[in-house]
């Protein structure tokens, strides 16, 4: 062998030692773990760099690492610190804000006053219903006529009345027969478009409005009672019409029906009693 080669065997025996002294001796001083202890020697060989074996990288200011239990303990602590008591800037910054309702106001209920009882108005009284009729002072239906109304003593004109006049009546008309003369039905008066407000009048006298026809001693005007022998029926009937009648003083009883026979409201009679 040459003394070249036996130089450089020398060199790298001396490198080889100065390296296992380093890595044996000298590094795990500068980590804090005694050599000749087992758990020291595993932790100081898990720690070593395969990239750099004699720990030339490294100072003697490195920081301790901790074994694996140790960094657990350490892990399962921080989460229960952290489960237990949340951090005041987590809580401050996550915590939401809580505002109290607005109160409300509770508005009374009104006093609800039931009305008055209100008294029923009582339906006015019916009005009642006057009837239609035809009257004189001095007789009663059915009744003897007065002498003095008659031809026998002076033929005065004779009282009559009207009451209960229908509404709608335009004007009044009026017949005075004798049923039992002799030659039979005697008219005595025929006497239409008496105003209806005319309700007292007398016979023979003239009506303002009203006209007279023709009776049966082909005269106009009034024919008292004057039977020439017997009990005779003088019969008053008056006539509530729905209009006046367009007659002349030449149209006797028979004009006169046939004119009221579609005006005709209503009619009512009073008889008289004459005896000879």
């Amino acid at each position: 062998m040459s003394s070249k080669n036996l130089l450089v065997s020398v060199l790298v025996v001396i490198i080889l030692s100065i390296g296992g002294l380093y890595y044996f001796f000298i590094r795990p001083l500068q980590l804090g773990v005694q050599v000749n202890t087992p758990a020291n020697n595993s932790l100081s060989q898990n720690t070593v760099d395969r990239n750099d074996p004699f720990g030339l990288a490294n100072n003697i200011d490195a920081p301790v690492v901790e074994t694996p239990a140790v960094k657990k303990e350490a892990v399962t602590a921080t989460a229960d610190q952290t489960n237990s008591a949340p951090s005041s800037s987590f809580t401050s910054e996550t915590a939401p804000v809580v505002t109290a309702p607005k109160a409300q106001t509770v508005e009374p209920t009104p006093v609800v006053t039931p009305p008055a009882p209100v008294e029923p108005t009582p339906a006015p009284a019916p009005v009642p219903t006057v009837a239609f009729k035809l009257e004189s002072s001095v007789f009663s239906n059915n009744e003897v006529i007065p002498k003095s109304y008659t031809c026998s003593d002076g033929s005065a004109p004779i009282p009559l009345k009207v009451s209960g006049v229908p509404t709608g009546t335009k004007s009044l008309a009026m017949i005075v027969e004798d049923p039992d003369a002799p030659g039979g039905n005697f008219v005595h008066w025929v006497v239409w478009n008496i105003p209806p407000t005319k309700t007292s009048f007398e016979t023979g006298n003239t009506l303002a409005g009203a006209v007279v026809g023709t009776m049966s001693m082909d005269t106009t005007g009034w024919y008292s009672p004057c039977p020439p022998s017997g009990l005779h029926h003088y019969i008053f009937t008056v006539y509530a019409l729905s209009s006046t009648l367009s007659l002349d003083t030449s149209a006797v009883k028979r004009d006169l029906v046939w004119a009221m026979e579609d005006q005709t409201i209503k009619s009512t009679s009073l008889t008289g009693l004459v005896s000879n």
